[in-house]
C-alpha cells in the first residue's frame, strides 16, 4: 500500500495527540515534523501496531461483557 494511504487510515483514527493513533501521534512515534518526512515503511509499521492495539483493546472488552 502507498504512504498515503497509511497517512489516510492514521488519519482516519483522528489527529489528537494522546494515543489515539492519529497524525499527532505518528508524527511523536517516528520524531518527524510533517508527513512528507514520514517514509511508507515508518507510516505501515505505525499503521500495524495501531491495528494491533485496536484489536487488543476489542478482544480485552469483549472477554470483560462475557464475565
Amino acid at each position: 500500500m502507498p504512504k498515503w494511504d497509511y497517512i489516510r487510515k492514521i488519519s482516519a483514527c483522528g489527529d489528537r495527540y494522546g494515543n489515539k493513533g492519529g497524525i499527532h501521534d505518528l508524527l511523536d512515534w517516528c520524531q518527524k515534523s510533517c508527513t512528507l518526512d514520514v517514509s511508507e515503511s515508518e507510516a505501515r509499521l505505525f499503521y500495524e501496531l495501531i491495528s494491533v492495539i485496536k484489536y487488543t483493546e476489542e478482544n480485552q472488552k469483549q472477554i470483560k461483557s462475557k464475565k
